[in-house]
Protein backbone atom coordinates (compact mmCIF):
# COMPACT_ATOMS: atom_id res chain seq x y z
CA UNK A 1 0.00 0.00 0.00
CA UNK A 2 1.02 3.58 -0.85
CA UNK A 3 2.48 5.94 1.95
CA UNK A 4 1.92 9.20 2.53
CA UNK A 5 4.51 11.72 2.18
CA UNK A 6 3.41 15.31 2.44
CA UNK A 7 0.73 17.68 2.84
CA UNK A 8 0.17 21.43 1.54
CA UNK A 9 -2.85 23.92 2.16
CA UNK A 10 -4.08 26.14 -0.21
CA UNK A 11 -6.15 28.81 0.96
CA UNK A 12 -7.45 30.15 -2.61
CA UNK A 13 -8.70 26.88 -3.05
CA UNK A 14 -9.52 26.42 0.76
CA UNK A 15 -8.10 22.71 0.47
CA UNK A 16 -5.17 20.13 1.76
CA UNK A 17 -3.43 18.30 -1.03
CA UNK A 18 -1.64 15.08 0.60
CA UNK A 19 0.95 13.01 -2.02
CA UNK A 20 2.64 9.84 -1.66
CA UNK A 21 3.05 6.51 -3.01
CA UNK A 22 4.61 2.82 -3.48
CA UNK A 23 4.48 1.61 -6.66
CA UNK A 24 2.66 4.88 -8.12
CA UNK A 25 2.00 8.20 -7.27
CA UNK A 26 -0.93 9.06 -5.10
CA UNK A 27 -2.59 12.57 -4.19
CA UNK A 28 -5.32 12.80 -1.45
CA UNK A 29 -7.38 16.49 -1.07
CA UNK A 30 -9.31 17.32 1.82
CA UNK A 31 -11.29 20.71 2.54
CA UNK A 32 -11.23 20.38 6.53
CA UNK A 33 -8.37 17.84 6.97
CA UNK A 34 -10.66 15.33 8.57
CA UNK A 35 -12.72 13.71 5.32
CA UNK A 36 -9.99 12.92 2.44
CA UNK A 37 -10.64 11.46 -1.68
CA UNK A 38 -7.78 10.06 -3.33
CA UNK A 39 -6.49 9.45 -6.99
CA UNK A 40 -3.04 7.93 -8.79
CA UNK A 41 -0.62 9.93 -11.21
CA UNK A 42 -0.56 6.85 -13.22
CA UNK A 43 3.47 7.81 -14.77
CA UNK A 44 4.87 8.60 -11.42
CA UNK A 45 5.92 6.14 -9.07
CA UNK A 46 6.68 8.52 -5.96
CA UNK A 47 5.59 11.85 -4.92
CA UNK A 48 7.68 13.06 -2.00
CA UNK A 49 6.65 16.54 -1.55
CA UNK A 50 3.77 18.94 -2.47
CA UNK A 51 3.75 23.22 -2.12
CA UNK A 52 1.48 25.89 -3.32
CA UNK A 53 1.43 29.28 -5.02
CA UNK A 54 -0.73 31.02 -4.30
CA UNK A 55 1.15 33.63 -7.03
CA UNK A 56 0.73 30.88 -10.08
CA UNK A 57 -2.40 29.20 -8.71
CA UNK A 58 -1.03 25.79 -8.59
CA UNK A 59 0.56 22.81 -6.43
CA UNK A 60 3.78 21.45 -7.43
CA UNK A 61 4.95 18.35 -6.62
CA UNK A 62 8.25 16.62 -6.87
CA UNK A 63 8.95 12.42 -7.19
CA UNK A 64 10.15 10.50 -9.55
CA UNK A 65 8.92 7.98 -12.07
CA UNK A 66 8.52 4.21 -12.86
CA UNK A 67 12.07 4.40 -14.07
CA UNK A 68 13.97 6.44 -10.21
CA UNK A 69 14.49 9.65 -12.69
CA UNK A 70 13.37 12.45 -11.14
CA UNK A 71 10.09 14.33 -12.24
CA UNK A 72 7.54 17.45 -11.21
CA UNK A 73 4.20 17.81 -11.60
CA UNK A 74 1.85 20.87 -11.30
CA UNK A 75 -2.30 20.79 -10.90
CA UNK A 76 -3.86 23.99 -10.48
CA UNK A 77 -6.94 22.08 -8.30
CA UNK A 78 -5.19 18.91 -7.09
CA UNK A 79 -6.71 16.75 -8.93
CA UNK A 80 -5.61 17.34 -12.31
CA UNK A 81 -1.76 16.78 -13.27
CA UNK A 82 0.80 17.77 -15.91
CA UNK A 83 4.44 16.96 -16.20
CA UNK A 84 6.41 20.07 -16.07
CA UNK A 85 9.73 18.48 -15.48
CA UNK A 86 12.05 15.31 -16.23
CA UNK A 87 15.49 15.54 -14.68
CA UNK A 88 18.45 13.52 -15.32
CA UNK A 89 19.02 10.10 -14.12
CA UNK A 90 21.13 10.92 -11.71
CA UNK A 91 19.49 14.10 -10.28
CA UNK A 92 16.25 13.75 -8.08
CA UNK A 93 14.36 15.85 -5.35
CA UNK A 94 12.66 15.29 -2.36
CA UNK A 95 10.91 18.46 -1.10
CA UNK A 96 9.83 21.78 -3.02
CA UNK A 97 8.98 25.13 -1.80
CA UNK A 98 7.90 28.39 -3.46
CA UNK A 99 9.26 32.02 -2.41
CA UNK A 100 6.50 34.49 -3.55
CA UNK A 101 9.11 37.19 -2.43
CA UNK A 102 11.82 36.04 -5.02
CA UNK A 103 9.30 34.75 -7.32
CA UNK A 104 11.08 31.14 -6.96
CA UNK A 105 10.56 27.57 -6.41
CA UNK A 106 13.55 26.09 -4.32
CA UNK A 107 13.77 22.20 -4.52
CA UNK A 108 15.92 20.14 -1.70
CA UNK A 109 17.40 16.56 -2.84
CA UNK A 110 20.44 14.32 -4.35
CA UNK A 111 22.61 13.46 -7.11
CA UNK A 112 21.57 9.78 -6.60
CA UNK A 113 25.45 8.75 -8.66
CA UNK A 114 27.81 10.68 -5.74
CA UNK A 115 25.36 10.86 -2.94
CA UNK A 116 25.94 15.13 -2.88
CA UNK A 117 23.02 16.99 -1.26
CA UNK A 118 21.98 19.77 -3.49
CA UNK A 119 19.76 22.89 -4.22
CA UNK A 120 17.97 23.63 -7.48
CA UNK A 121 16.06 26.98 -8.49
CA UNK A 122 13.44 27.93 -10.82
CA UNK A 123 10.60 30.24 -11.43
CA UNK A 124 9.06 28.26 -14.30
CA UNK A 125 9.79 24.83 -14.49
CA UNK A 126 10.75 25.69 -18.17
CA UNK A 127 14.21 27.45 -17.21
CA UNK A 128 16.54 26.03 -13.86
CA UNK A 129 19.37 27.57 -12.45
CA UNK A 130 22.35 24.89 -11.92
CA UNK A 131 21.89 22.30 -9.05
CA UNK A 132 23.54 24.00 -5.96
CA UNK A 133 25.79 21.81 -3.91
CA UNK A 134 25.67 22.06 -0.53
CA UNK A 135 28.20 19.84 0.66
CA UNK A 136 31.15 20.79 3.33
CA UNK A 137 34.01 20.03 3.01
CA UNK A 138 34.55 16.23 2.39
CA UNK A 139 30.70 15.91 3.53
CA UNK A 140 28.42 13.54 2.05
CA UNK A 141 24.98 14.40 2.34
CA UNK A 142 21.37 14.06 1.76
CA UNK A 143 18.95 17.01 1.39
CA UNK A 144 14.95 15.72 2.35
CA UNK A 145 13.71 19.26 3.15
CA UNK A 146 12.78 23.18 2.28
CA UNK A 147 10.28 25.52 3.08
CA UNK A 148 10.22 29.82 2.50
CA UNK A 149 9.17 32.19 5.66
CA UNK A 150 7.70 35.14 4.27
CA UNK A 151 7.64 37.10 6.66
CA UNK A 152 11.21 35.97 7.98
CA UNK A 153 12.65 36.32 3.66
CA UNK A 154 14.18 32.73 4.57
CA UNK A 155 14.60 29.29 3.15
CA UNK A 156 15.05 26.64 5.22
CA UNK A 157 16.41 23.52 4.32
CA UNK A 158 17.22 20.10 6.17
CA UNK A 159 19.29 16.70 5.56
CA UNK A 160 21.76 14.72 7.36
CA UNK A 161 25.13 13.48 6.52
CA UNK A 162 26.90 10.21 6.58
CA UNK A 163 30.23 11.29 7.73
CA UNK A 164 31.66 10.94 11.08
CA UNK A 165 30.97 13.17 13.44
CA UNK A 166 28.25 14.82 11.22
CA UNK A 167 24.22 14.33 11.95
CA UNK A 168 21.58 16.03 11.19
CA UNK A 169 21.73 19.83 8.80
CA UNK A 170 19.94 22.51 8.47
CA UNK A 171 20.74 25.24 6.45
CA UNK A 172 19.20 28.40 5.54
CA UNK A 173 19.30 31.32 2.45
CA UNK A 174 17.43 34.48 2.04
CA UNK A 175 18.27 34.27 -1.57
CA UNK A 176 18.08 30.50 -2.58
CA UNK A 177 21.09 30.73 -4.23
CA UNK A 178 23.78 31.32 -1.33
CA UNK A 179 22.94 28.89 2.01
CA UNK A 180 24.59 28.65 5.34
CA UNK A 181 24.62 25.86 7.34
CA UNK A 182 22.61 26.50 10.97
CA UNK A 183 22.89 23.26 12.53
CA UNK A 184 25.05 19.78 12.69
CA UNK A 185 23.83 17.66 15.34
CA UNK A 186 26.58 15.40 15.21
CA UNK A 187 26.74 11.70 15.63
CA UNK A 188 24.66 12.13 18.85
CA UNK A 189 21.62 12.79 16.53
CA UNK A 190 21.55 11.09 13.48
CA UNK A 191 17.84 12.07 12.62
CA UNK A 192 16.41 12.28 9.03
CA UNK A 193 13.50 15.80 8.82
CA UNK A 194 11.41 14.73 6.42
CA UNK A 195 9.55 18.01 6.04
CA UNK A 196 10.06 21.15 7.34
CA UNK A 197 6.55 23.91 7.48
CA UNK A 198 6.71 27.67 8.76
CA UNK A 199 3.59 29.27 11.10
CA UNK A 200 3.44 33.31 10.99
CA UNK A 201 1.08 32.89 13.39
CA UNK A 202 2.98 30.91 16.10
CA UNK A 203 6.31 32.40 14.61
CA UNK A 204 7.67 28.99 14.64
CA UNK A 205 9.20 26.37 12.23
CA UNK A 206 8.16 22.81 12.54
CA UNK A 207 10.38 20.10 10.88
CA UNK A 208 8.94 16.44 11.17
CA UNK A 209 11.26 13.15 10.62
CA UNK A 210 12.58 10.06 12.23
CA UNK A 211 15.47 9.27 14.95
CA UNK A 212 17.38 6.49 13.03
CA UNK A 213 18.40 5.61 16.36
CA UNK A 214 15.41 4.77 18.25
CA UNK A 215 12.92 4.35 15.20
CA UNK A 216 10.50 7.01 16.40
CA UNK A 217 8.95 10.14 15.02
CA UNK A 218 11.13 13.60 15.72
CA UNK A 219 10.13 17.24 15.50
CA UNK A 220 12.64 20.20 15.77
CA UNK A 221 11.35 23.62 16.16
CA UNK A 222 12.87 27.18 15.64
CA UNK A 223 11.60 30.66 15.46
CA UNK A 224 13.77 31.85 13.29
CA UNK A 225 15.47 29.16 11.02
CA UNK A 226 18.91 29.58 12.87
CA UNK A 227 18.18 28.23 16.46
CA UNK A 228 16.52 24.93 16.63
CA UNK A 229 15.20 22.68 19.38
CA UNK A 230 14.16 18.75 19.26
CA UNK A 231 11.14 18.41 21.25
CA UNK A 232 10.89 16.24 23.53
CA UNK A 233 6.85 15.05 23.31
CA UNK A 234 6.07 12.07 20.95
CA UNK A 235 3.00 10.62 19.25
CA UNK A 236 2.25 7.35 18.12
CA UNK A 237 3.64 6.85 14.82
CA UNK A 238 6.85 5.39 13.45
CA UNK A 239 8.25 7.90 11.13
CA UNK A 240 6.79 11.95 10.58
CA UNK A 241 6.55 12.28 6.88
CA UNK A 242 4.96 15.31 6.09
CA UNK A 243 3.28 18.57 8.02
CA UNK A 244 2.05 22.28 6.75
CA UNK A 245 0.58 25.15 8.76
CA UNK A 246 -3.28 26.45 7.78
CA UNK A 247 -3.48 29.42 9.09
CA UNK A 248 -7.17 29.78 8.28
CA UNK A 249 -8.09 26.82 11.00
CA UNK A 250 -4.84 27.56 12.79
CA UNK A 251 -3.31 24.25 13.04
CA UNK A 252 -0.67 22.06 11.73
CA UNK A 253 -1.31 18.77 9.90
CA UNK A 254 0.89 16.13 9.99
CA UNK A 255 0.96 12.67 8.18
CA UNK A 256 3.54 9.62 8.65
CA UNK A 257 3.46 6.05 8.74
CA UNK A 258 2.73 3.39 11.51
CA UNK A 259 2.78 1.62 9.52
CA UNK A 260 -0.19 2.64 7.25
CA UNK A 261 -0.71 6.39 6.28
CA UNK A 262 -1.60 8.42 9.36
CA UNK A 263 -3.01 12.32 9.38
CA UNK A 264 -2.71 14.12 12.35
CA UNK A 265 -3.23 17.67 13.51
CA UNK A 266 -1.16 19.80 15.63
CA UNK A 267 -2.84 22.47 17.98
CA UNK A 268 -1.29 25.52 18.97
CA UNK A 269 -0.79 26.62 22.82
CA UNK A 270 0.71 29.55 24.57
CA UNK A 271 4.07 29.77 24.50
CA UNK A 272 6.00 29.27 27.68
CA UNK A 273 9.54 31.42 28.68
CA UNK A 274 10.99 28.08 30.01
CA UNK A 275 9.93 25.52 27.27
CA UNK A 276 9.75 26.57 23.48
CA UNK A 277 6.07 25.07 22.71
CA UNK A 278 3.68 23.11 24.21
CA UNK A 279 1.53 21.59 21.38
CA UNK A 280 -0.99 18.66 21.15
CA UNK A 281 -1.29 16.35 18.80
CA UNK A 282 -4.69 14.86 17.71
CA UNK A 283 -5.35 11.51 15.67
CA UNK A 284 -7.44 11.96 12.85
CA UNK A 285 -7.78 9.07 10.25
CA UNK A 286 -5.70 6.69 8.92
CA UNK A 287 -5.18 5.81 5.50
CA UNK A 288 -6.79 2.48 5.34
CA UNK A 289 -9.63 4.10 6.85
CA UNK A 290 -10.02 6.86 4.04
Amino acid sequence: MPNIQSVAWSPQLNLFAAVGGGAYGVYYTSPDGVNWTGGTITTSKVIYDIAWSPEQNLFAVTGINSSNVGVVYTTPNGTTWTLAKTFSAQEYYQSIAWSPALNKWALAGRFSSNVVGVIATTSDFATWNSPLNLNSGTSISYMYAVTWSPELHLFVAAGMSQVVNQGTLFYSSSDGSTWTQRLNTGQTARDIINRIAWSPTLNLFVAVGIDLTTGTSIIYTSSDGINWTLSNTTIGVATLLGVTWSPDRRLFVLVGENPFGRFYSMTDKPILPSYNEIMQYTYIKAKEDI
